[in-house]
């Protein structure tokens, strides 16, 4: 018998509320534990109960959903939705770390995918296939670069000009800083190790406590003082997926 996965909605809407427990319907071990129509109801439930999802509404009457999310000491994971197809606020939902970004109207098969996904998160399988295979738009003004989120190895800045470098051997640059990159990327593979680079954790290769190799390239990437220790927190829940670490 399947676990019971718990799961809150946060929707001000109340047809989406009722379309969402037609679909659930039809995954049993799933369990409604609340319905809330503004994010500080929303809130003060999670702080006093915890559960495994929520479904959530970005735009809300009294707050940001992900303003409301970002305060919560204890996270669950998060499929978010909204009535607005923007690039921009999908990026921002995998910045979070998201399970899944639906747009409304959304479909019984899109619906069907993000349950998909929770279920896979829960039962700790990687969600490579699904958030590594976004595209992020990066650079400023009216050129932009479409880059796919799973050939990055690592991202570089030398003052405001930041080059991404891709598992292809290709190299897209543009002016922008890391912190704005940083925000863009999904934090679950990716990670800062330095003042001047981010690295895809996917495409690391040798872990070192002063710098980092990645597979199919010579490149060796600096890892500052600062940052080793979460570095390798980040694969101590995991040892089978990590590197190999040089001492």
């Amino acid at each position: 018998m399947d676990p019971i996965i718990y799961f809150v909605i946060m929707e001000d809407d109340t047809k989406t509320h009722e379309l969402l427990f037609h679909y659930f319907k039809e995954f049993p071990n799933f369990e409604c534990k609340g319905c809330f129509t503004s994010a500080g109801e929303t809130r003060d439930f999670l702080l006093q109960n915890p559960v495994h999802l929520l479904v959530a509404d970005i735009q809300l009457p009294d707050m940001n959903g992900m303003e409301m999310i970002k305060s919560l000491p204890n996270k669950p994971l998060v499929i978010f939705m909204t009535g607005h197809n923007s690039k921009k606020t999908a990026t921002k939902s995998y910045a979070f770390d998201a399970v899944h970004y639906l747009t409304k109207p959304f479909s019984f098969g899109d619906f069907k995918e993000a349950m998909q996904r929770t279920i896979d998160r829960i039962n700790g399988k990687p969600k490579i296939d699904n958030s590594l295979g976004e595209h992020v738009m990066f650079g400023t003004g009216a050129i932009k670069e479409r880059v796919l989120l799973s050939e990055i190895r690592y991202v570089e800045v030398k003052g405001n000009q930041v080059t991404i470098y891709l598992a292809n051997e290709h190299q897209v640059s543009f002016r922008q800083t890391l912190k704005e990159v940083a925000d863009m990327l999904p934090k679950t593979y990716f990670l800062r190790v330095h003042q001047s680079y981010i690295i895809s954790l996917w495409q690391l290769r040798k872990l070192s406590p002063t710098f980092v190799t990645f597979f199919g390239t010579d490149a060796v990437v600096p890892v500052s003082r600062s940052y080793r220790a979460e570095l390798r927190a980040r694969f101590q829940n995991d040892p089978s997926a990590a590197p190999a670490v040089d001492e």
